[in-house]
């Protein structure tokens, strides 16, 4: 039987919905709080505060000396004529040798550790790792690249055949972060990862899966976090002189052999053993379907390191300082030679010259020397800096500390 409300109980209902009404939206205020915070907490859960400070001011390169066997490193920062700024010894992290700018932070990643670093412009440290909640803090586990692409940051990490994480095939991780969410994603992957890029929201990964014999493009939608397309390379040698397959080049160099140009992904191939006979190759692939739409022979004895593309071409850049140009009808329209002396030719012969590290930086590309005749205590290095359209020599910066530490990697600042 229904009755109706007295004037009074009708008041006390009113007052109590009301109340209701003011502690849901408190409630809702508080979720939405902690999922904002939720996500701060994802972004910093990976990170932790290093003692120090490495001041990035009036510098115009951070220098890395780390080690493939030791942990630990040595950081600088020089100006352009060498002079030293700063040192900060870092105690962890292994073969650091590969850096990004993103976000306006640069991260230095460990080839060989899961431990990386982060340095903020105001000159704090920072340790960070990836997927540390699976594979620890301090793990034995490397990473074969890290890219900046469309507001991603990408690393690969690089699993193998572990017995806890991939005991049945050879694997790579491929991990990543938004610029908007900064949350953390991954997904794992057979093979190993060598390079990628974003193309409409979608990450074109290239792969060597040794224990298939097959290399190829993964296409992950970076939306879902789902591997949706899987193209096949031909690893066959088209003149089958030698060797029947081809490996990536560039792979001393992090991920800078597959790019996107002019809407279509252009790979770059060798025998991977340096064989004169055996001519490396790029290969433009549909970015649909992956197959072959255009192959270009590069030279025989040209050792392709990097590929970048510059002003609508692609630019290939060999061991000796050679470099190719490649315009929009997939035609070589050039090759030049980066400006050197013949005395410094003549050093480069004596004292053992090697490029220890070469990348484009704006309109110019950066090679660093290493002269590996004598052991790391006593070696010399010097960052030479070549526009890039000409390959004029526009500056040299000697790299005066010195440390037994054998491996060099210079990022610029400015």
């Amino acid at each position: 039987m229904i009755t109706k409300m007295s004037s009074k109980n009708r008041r006390f209902f009113f007052i109590f919905l009301s109340f209701l009404f003011m502690a849901i939206i408190i409630i809702f205020c508080i979720n939405i709080s902690q999922s904002k915070q939720d996500t701060l907490l994802n972004m910093k859960s990976f990170t932790t505060k290093e003692s120090g400070v490495l001041s990035l001011n009036k510098s115009d390169y951070i220098v890395s000396y780390s080690s493939i066997l030791e942990k630990g490193a040595q950081l600088l920062t020089y100006d352009s004529k060498g002079n030293i700024h700063q040192q900060q010894d870092l105690k962890a992290g292994q073969k650091i040798d590969n850096a990004v700018k993103w976000n306006e932070v640069i991260y230095y990643l460990s080839e060989r550790s899961n431990r990386n670093y982060s340095f903020q412009s105001s000159g704090e440290i920072y340790s960070f790792f990836g997927l540390p909640e699976i594979y620890g803090t301090d793990r034995g586990l490397g990473y074969t690249f890290i890219r900046a692409d469309a507001d991603y940051m990408f690393l690969s990490l690089n699993i193998g055949s572990h017995p806890d994480f991939s005991p049945d095939q050879y694997s790579n991780a491929l991990i990543y972060w938004n610029k908007e969410s900064e949350k953390q994603n991954h997904i794992q992957l057979r093979g190993y990862l060598f390079s990628l890029f974003v193309k409409n929201n979608k990450a074109y990964v290239m792969y060597d899966d040794s224990d298939q014999e097959k290399l190829g493009i993964y296409v992950i939608d970076l939306a879902t976090n789902k591997l949706v397309q899987d193209f096949p390379i031909s690893s066959q040698n088209r003149n089958k002189v030698a060797s029947d397959r081809y490996f990536y080049t560039s792979t001393l160099y992090h991920g800078q052999c597959c790019v996107l140009f002019h809407d279509q992904i252009a790979v770059t191939l060798d025998d991977g053993n340096g064989n004169p006979q055996i001519a490396p190759v790029i290969r433009f692939l549909d970015i649909s379907n992956g197959t072959v739409k255009y192959e270009i022979e590069l030279p025989s004895g040209f050792f392709p390191l990097i590929t970048e593309v510059y002003l609508d071409k692609l630019y290939v850049f060999d061991l000796s300082g050679k470099v190719i140009v490649i315009n929009r009808n997939k035609e070589i329209e050039r090759e030049y030679e980066l400006e050197q002396s013949e005395a410094f030719k003549q050093k480069l012969a004596d004292n053992e010259g090697v490029v220890g590290h070469i990348m484009k930086h704006k309109d110019e590309v950066l090679v660093l020397y290493d002269f590996i005749k004598e052991k790391p205590l006593d070696r010399n290095r010097e960052i030479h800096r070549y526009d890039l359209l000409t390959g004029k020599l526009n500056a040299v910066t000697p790299l005066t500390f010195k440390s037994e530490r054998e491996i060099v990697h210079f990022f610029p600042l400015d």
